[in-house]
């Protein structure tokens, strides 16, 4: 007879059969995931009884479990520098015990990093030899990782070739600040400019290119980080001067890293205008102000006037009377028996004076005539003879 027995408890019990051969023969079916424990019990039909045969094996049609903590985000469910992943490998519910584990990092599906670890055993047959657990600690590159779309896997495999392949959820990783772009599409314009400003006769299209990945980018947020100011020449607002900035849309670049989020700025009003903007993203990485750049050949982007008006000013003659524009054309004349001092004064809503100058002629000069005169003088105070 055979008994079986799992756990100290009584399995299975079997008589003995005979085959054609005179040989005896048992049949027991083990279907069930476990470690037996076999004993042959030997008796004959005097009833003798031999000395019992015991033997221990493992069934296991169980795969190892895996578990797989990954450290916290660190800023809107994204990770913006290296981060730990722990990984808990267990075969206790049976004995076959691990032979080895395997980790692949795979960003866009291409494997970055992996590695093997191999679980010698003396003798994996002996169940005191075998490793039945495995904790280890794993360190992603953020650098090498640089993608929405990164996940790591772990395959685990015991010694009855039992295996399970586990993967993290998708991971958001993200080591690259945002940039800033200021460009204008009238770079064939050359303005006067002083010191480090610009002053243009005409309206400035302004655009705005932001690169940044789009799940990554906060429109909205950009738009209110970026200040405009208008003033006039005393340094007040400028009433609806402040143009709006309009988002045109997105272009998607080489990788995710590349899109490109494009946004215009029309300037029309006369006032002198300064630019700023500054863009942080959803990973907490930030192009401030300073680091926003500019093609080669544009002229003061971020501090600049449009002044599309003349300037007007007021011609004094003593006491004799005022000409109200320099422009006006004098129909009449002033008299006067003495010398008389001469007052000019001008003024503009954008732009400061840059220079008053005058041309004195003993006879009326048409447009044309005083167009081609080259000799004006800087005005500073001065008086006409009585005989000029």
């Amino acid at each position: 007879q055979i008994e079986i027995t799992v756990d100290g408890k009584l399995y299975d019990y079997s008589k003995l059969k005979w085959d054609e051969n005179g040989e005896p023969v048992v049949k027991i079916p083990f279907t069930d995931t476990g470690k037996y424990t076999l004993s042959i019990n030997y008796k004959d039909k005097a009833e003798y009884t031999a000395d019992s045969v015991t033997d221990t094996f493992v069934i296991d049609m169980m795969e190892p479990t895996v578990n797989l903590t990954v450290d916290a985000p660190h800023n809107n469910e994204i990770y913006n520098k290296d981060f730990n992943v722990q990984i808990g490998v267990d075969d206790t519910a049976v004995t076959s015990g691990l032979k080895e584990v395997t980790y692949s990092v795979k960003c866009d599906g291409v494997v970055t990093k992996t590695e093997t670890w191999t679980l010698g055993v003396e003798n994996p047959a002996i169940l005191e030899h075998i490793q039945q657990k495995l904790q280890k600690a794993i360190v992603v590159s953020a650098k090498d990782n640089n993608s929405s779309n990164v996940v790591v896997e772990v395959k685990a495999t015991d010694y009855f070739n039992n295996s399970t392949t586990k993967q993290t959820a998708v991971l958001d990783i993200d080591v690259t600040a945002p940039t800033i772009e200021l460009s204008y599409a009238d770079q064939d314009t050359t303005p006067n400019v002083v010191g480090t400003k610009g002053y243009f006769d005409k309206g400035r299209t302004a655009t705005i290119t932001v690169t940044e990945r789009a799940t990554h980018f906060d429109k909205d947020a950009f738009m209110k980080n970026i200040k405009i100011t208008a003033k006039d020449a005393k340094g007040k607002d400028v009433a609806n001067a402040v143009p709006t900035v309009t988002y045109v849309g997105i272009t998607p670049g080489a990788t995710e890293n590349d899109a490109k989020h494009v946004f215009t700025i029309k300037y029309t009003a006369d006032a002198n205008y300064t630019f700023s903007a500054s863009c942080t993203d959803k990973a907490g990485w930030t192009c401030e102000d300073k680091n926003i750049t500019s093609p080669t050949g544009t002229v003061t982007p971020k501090n600049f006037a449009i002044d599309t008006k003349l300037p007007t000013g007021s011609i004094k003659v003593a006491d004799l009377g005022v000409w109200e524009t320099f422009l006006e054309k004098i129909t009449f004349g002033l008299w006067s028996p003495s010398d008389v001092d001469i007052e000019m004064t001008a003024t503009d809503e954008t732009s400061p004076i840059a220079s008053i100058q005058y041309y004195k002629t003993s006879t009326p000069l048409s447009d044309a005539e005083l167009a081609v005169v080259t000799t004006w003088t800087d005005y500073s105070k001065f008086s006409v003879s009585k005989d000029d």
